[in-house]
């Protein structure tokens, strides 16, 4: 024939069927049985492709290279609260921080301990002080204030991680020291005129910069109130700033019952200089110096005083 007959499969299956006999070949069929495959009649296994993962999830090698990492975040989140918690309570011992005057001095009319033991004893008398959320620092500095006139300003800080209050002072500018002949005391005046401590309890260091006066008018006196009106004060103190530059020395300061003067004596002088409160005291020392100084030329003395008490003229006796 002139066309073979092309083979099939069928034909192609049957003699990769056939066994092999003697010494032959083997042939390998596509649809022999795999020595490992199931028996026959039996359901062939089928492995999921999830398989795999869900079995790793499940298993403890797996579970135990994460517990440790776990420990450790819970372990450092339990600490970050500990710390924050305890970071909200306030120690009983505050620090107490002293700012420098105007005129750049550091001034303590108290040793530091004293303000730091009652900012101790006022944080300790109430629960509400012991933590940064129910404590009131503005009822805290005002009552400090309360128990030391002398200050002229307070705050207290709570510090953001810590747990120490700080209290920053300033005290008042001191003016002059009044002493009184109603009750007998000595008292430190500041700027305003008011009386903010008993001058026993100034070292002698702070004193000795200040003009003592003394009041015959009969002026309560009391700290904590007020005592002179600061015009008064601001014209003391400008007297004597006059005086202490001309090198006139000052031997008393008086406050006359009944008029607002002001009576000064010099030192190895015989008379008093009477001033006028309510004057010019620039313009007062002025005119005493020009006086003293004509006197002085002259040869005169005067036996009782120099009155300077009205402007551009001075009367002396």
């Amino acid at each position: 024939m002139l066309f073979r007959k092309k083979n099939t499969g069928d034909d192609y299956s049957r003699r990769a069927r056939q066994p092999v006999s003697g010494g032959a070949t083997p042939v390998f069929s596509y649809h022999a049985q795999s020595a490992r495959s199931e028996p026959s009649g039996g359901r062939p296994r089928v492995k999921l492709p999830w398989a795999n993962s869900a079995a790793a999830k499940l298993s403890p090698r797996h579970d135990s290279r994460r517990a440790p990492k776990r420990v450790a975040v819970v372990a450092a989140v339990i600490l970050v609260a500990a710390l924050a918690l305890n970071s909200l309570f306030l120690a009983r011992n505050p620090a107490i921080v002293a700012h420098e005057l105007p005129d750049g001095r550091q001034l303590l009319l108290r040793p530091r301990e004293t303000y730091q033991e009652a900012a101790q004893a006022i944080l300790s008398s109430s629960l509400a002080n012991s933590n940064k959320i129910t404590v009131n620092t503005t009822k805290l500095a005002h009552e400090l204030q309360k128990q030391f006139p002398e200050l002229g300003h307070v705050s207290v800080v709570l510090p953001f991680i810590g747990r120490q209050p700080v209290v920053h002072i300033q005290t008042v500018q001191p003016a002059l020291l009044l002493v009184s002949s109603q009750t007998g005391g000595v008292f430190l005046l500041d700027k305003s005129g008011r009386a903010v401590m008993d001058a026993g309890k100034i070292s002698a260091s702070v004193k000795e910069r200040l003009s003592v006066v003394q009041d015959e008018s009969g002026l309560p006196v009391t700290v904590g109130d007020g005592a002179l009106p600061s015009s008064n004060i601001d014209y003391i103190t400008e007297v004597t700033g006059q005086l202490a530059a001309k090198g006139v020395k000052i031997s008393s300061i008086v406050l006359p019952l009944g008029a607002s003067e002001l009576n000064i004596r010099i030192e190895n002088a015989p008379y008093t200089v009477k001033f006028n409160l309510h004057g010019d005291a620039r313009a007062g020392v002025g005119a005493f110096l020009a006086v003293k100084q004509q006197l002085e030329r002259e040869n005169k003395v005067p036996s009782s005083y120099i009155d300077v008490r009205v402007d551009n003229k001075a009367y002396y006796r």
